[in-house]
């Protein structure tokens, strides 16, 4: 049986993204063992006002804060319409 990749998901509003939310990625990264860390920018929070930012260039905030061959991000979160909560 091949060896299941472990993907570590980090979400946040990023607005915007700052040396606090890398540093916590690294660790939770570090401390699931994870094979890969994705961060998920959310398109509206559910517990607060509209970002500043809208969420394209939230997401362009992200991509320029990571390096391109140790972060895997995705617009998964922004794609989405309404507030994110997790269950």
């Amino acid at each position: 049986m091949a060896k299941r990749e472990h993907i570590a998901l980090f979400g946040g509003t990023f607005d915007p993204v700052h040396i606090g939310h890398l540093r916590s990625a690294i660790e939770v990264r570090e401390a699931l063992a994870a094979d890969e860390l994705r961060l998920l920018p959310n398109h509206q929070p559910p517990l607060r006002g509209a970002p500043g930012a809208d969420s394209r260039q939230r997401l362009a905030m992200v991509e320029a804060a990571v390096a391109p061959d140790f972060w895997d991000k995705t617009d998964h979160g922004i794609a989405l319409t309404g507030p994110e909560c997790p269950d």
